[in-house]
């Protein structure tokens, strides 16, 4: 790989983790935090050739924001006690564009939305101070109070009141500017950040503004109106628009007709875009073949400002992703396109909790690790009871969720794998609720192929826990199934296809009937079998669980035995509380018990190559740093 216009960053990091501080040799002032797990294909680095404490990675001087090709940088290594809130936020980042470069392809800045759901500011109003979360508005000339609406494209920031106990605000104008201590009547507030989404769902659907003349394929989305909505162009054969789409026709996902002979599907309504930028959706040249248009990774930070409720404060139902890079037969109410798009860099599209915003951040080890409760960091809920019921749904692939509770009432937490979609998904440091008795087929988790959970409390309600189309990872991670749903699984994969098999490590697995199920044959032999891959998981399954289960409509699953697995361990005995809290006791069979992973190959094609390696063996859930006093404990929790 040649070095020219490239940056080399070179630094240790510790298992406590690290920080690495880039600062210019040209004498100009910029500093930024640059954490990183470690990879193992560092060993080109001098020091530890493992990559567990060294790593040395080539950046495009692009991938640095504001500096120019040919800058030089140097690192420094600054250890911290627990893991800071950005380098949880920067995880994807720095994995992403190693792989970029390891491709040998120029790498890409995040751009990063700032979303606050937080309501708009308004006059001679009483606030009163509180936490979890704080109390916050959103105010400046892209909130007009007057008419309980946005103006798309002015200025809105957000602030966070900083008052004790009640206030009134002043009879008009509002906090402004970027201090700490803004008076407004009196109350006080302090400038948290500029907004450029007041939802998730107006950040995934935001797009180019209409135009009048244009000619728009099948597939192209645009916004237009006020408020400021999403469609869809929908004639397969294209058309030129001379008519602006307006209103929601029957509502989101149904198509209507214009009088220029064009056809729309309303989405939904985006509300408040600060116009800095949007993510690119696929466009079909000719359907059913799509293009991948992203260019680089697109990052939303949430912010805590209030619970992000499907069906509210302008959330689509469910909250979701779709569209940039959408895989075929999704189903109702999304397309069947027949064709999706390929992509040689697969850009991510990331959801992370906004720096301080996380319930990592905000757990210490005398908390409780209950589930979710939006009380403690950013969360997102769905507790519609239809068939759109995905807690966060994806109609996307290369989609990393990080830092984030995700809950749903009555469906899947994370969907996306009924659809075929949810390929190559993370889900790091989270929480995810969900699952339902009413319908089987619904897990905490279901996606699709190539997916890896770590380090993440998934909590179950239904019949399965992580379901997937095809294998993929679960590493440093707890399953309940607080419920003891009868004939439970705790992970079902459906077949083995071109990859590998599924790996489970340092797992804490309790309260399924079952720990490892397929629905393939366990005898085959072909693309039709499943293979486990298993070390330093407890589970109060019993032993010698395995065996044909007849799951009803769902079909037969074949329950095997999970390789490197401790069966008939006590759920009472391994935590605080079982269930409700999911800390480790000093006796529990789970502290000590587990190990290093190590470096991780993603799960890949059979015979085939998937660089680069990384660990996520530290921190832990709430960024406690793994190992202590030289132990691992198994399960998303390290005492």
């Amino acid at each position: 790989m040649s070095d020219q216009g490239r940056s080399r960053v070179c630094g240790a990091i510790r298992r406590r983790s690290a920080a690495i501080v880039l600062g210019l040799l040209l004498g100009i002032g910029f500093a930024m935090t640059w954490p990183r797990e470690a990879h193992a294909d560092d060993a080109a680095c001098p020091g530890d050739a493992s990559g567990q404490d060294i790593f040395c990675q080539a950046l495009d001087a692009s991938f640095l924001p504001n500096l120019s090709d040919g800058v030089k940088t140097v690192a420094l290594e600054i250890p911290q006690l627990r893991q800071t809130p950005a380098a949880i936020v920067r995880v994807a980042q720095n994995d992403r564009s190693y792989l970029a470069v390891a491709k040998g392809s120029p790498t890409a800045p995040n751009i990063i939305s700032q979303i606050h759901n937080a309501p708009g500011w308004r006059h001679s109003t009483s606030y009163t101070a509180r936490t979890g979360p704080f109390t916050r508005v959103v105010s400046g000339p892209g909130w007009d109070e007057a008419s309980d609406s946005y103006k798309p494209g002015q200025p809105l920031n957000a602030y966070q009141l900083t008052s004790g106990g009640s206030c009134t605000s002043a009879g008009s104008g509002g906090p402004a500017g970027t201090g700490a201590d803004i008076t407004d009547g009196t109350c006080t507030w302090k400038y948290l950040s500029p907004v450029d989404y007041v939802s998730i769902t107006g950040w995934n659907f935001d797009n180019r503004p209409w135009k009048s003349g244009t000619a728009y394929l099948y597939g192209d989305y645009v916004v237009t109106g006020s408020p400021l909505r999403a469609y869809e162009q929908f004639n397969a054969a294209g058309c030129t628009s001379a008519v602006a789409p307006t209103g929601t026709a029957s509502g989101s996902g149904t198509v209507f007709a214009t009088s220029d002979g064009c056809q729309w599907k309303y989405w939904a309504d985006v509300l408040y875009s600060s116009g800095k930028s949007f993510i690119p959706t696929q466009r079909y040249a000719s359907k059913p073949n799509a293009s991948y248009e992203m260019k680089a990774n697109h990052e939303a930070q949430l912010w805590n400002d209030r619970e992000y409720v499907a069906g509210q404060h302008g959330e689509a139902v469910p909250i979701r992703v779709q569209a940039h890079l959408d895989n075929t037969q999704d189903g109702f109410p999304y397309d069947s396109e027949g064709g999706g798009p390929t992509c040689t860099i697969c850009y991510r599209i990331i959801l992370t909790a906004a720096p301080g915003e996380s319930f990592v951040d905000t757990l210490t080890p005398s908390d409780p690790l209950t589930g979710y409760d939006p009380t403690k960091g950013a969360a997102i809920r769905n507790s519609t009871n239809s068939v759109l019921t995905d807690g966060f749904s994806i109609r996307d692939n290369s989609v990393d969720l990080i830092g984030l509770q995700i809950k749903s009432d009555h469906g899947n937490g994370v969907g996306g794998g009924q659809a075929h979609s949810g390929n190559d998904v993370t889900v790091r440091h989270s929480i995810v609720e969900g699952g339902t008795i009413a319908d089987a087929g619904t897990a905490a988790i279901n996606l699709d192929t190539h997916m890896l959970v770590e380090n993440s409390l998934v909590v179950a309600h239904g019949i399965f826990g992580i379901r997937e189309d095809y294998p993929g990872t679960i590493l440093h991670s707890t399953l309940i199934n607080p419920d003891r749903v009868p004939n439970s699984i705790a992970i079902e994969v459906v077949l083995r296809w071109v990859f590998t098999g599924e790996t489970v490590s340092n797992t804490a697995i309790f309260g399924f009937a079952h720990v490892a199920g397929s629905t393939s044959n366990p005898e085959a032999t072909d693309w039709t079998g499943m293979l486990w891959f298993g070390t330093h998981n407890i589970t109060d399954a019993p032993v010698g669980d395995h065996g044909a289960l007849s799951l009803g409509r769902e079909g037969t699953a074949t329950v095997r035995i999970l390789p490197g697995t401790v069966y008939g361990s006590s759920a009472s005995a391994a935590f605080n509380a079982f269930p409700g809290d999911y800390r480790l006791p000093a006796s529990s069979p789970l502290v000590g018990a587990g190990s290093a992973h190590g470096p991780l190959r993603p799960s890949c094609e059979k015979d085939r190559s998937c660089a680069p390696l990384y660990t996520f063996d530290t921190p832990d859930i709430i960024g406690t740093a793994r190992p202590q006093r030289g132990r691992y404990d198994i399960g998303a929790w390290q005492r």
